[in-house]
């Protein structure tokens, strides 16, 4: 989680959580923020979520895409519009 995030936002994983204290954070409680996450978006922002799940479990972006049968840019795309969704909720919590 402390991996730097391919969409050259400079942030990790973890920093784009909205709880101010991310590093306290536990992987099942990361897991269970991106579940409800999910359940808040539809479209490209919840592949996105399930993407970057994903991703925290150690999947490469060339992974996910042939598990969605898209091309591996288009899952980068996704965990961008992820990232920035969740990072403007942390913005408005």
């Amino acid at each position: 989680m402390d991996a730097p995030q391919t969409t050259g936002s400079q942030l990790t994983f973890t920093e784009t959580f909205p709880d101010q204290n991310y590093h306290a954070l536990s992987d099942a409680d990361i897991f269970i923020f991106l579940d409800k996450a999910e359940k808040r978006c539809s479209g490209t922002t919840k592949k996105g979520i399930k993407a970057l799940a994903l991703k925290c479990r150690g999947h490469t972006g060339v992974e996910i895409a042939a598990r969605y049968g898209s091309p591996p840019n288009h899952v980068t795309a996704w965990i961008s519009k992820a990232a920035k969704m969740l990072r403007e909720e942390k913005l408005t919590t």
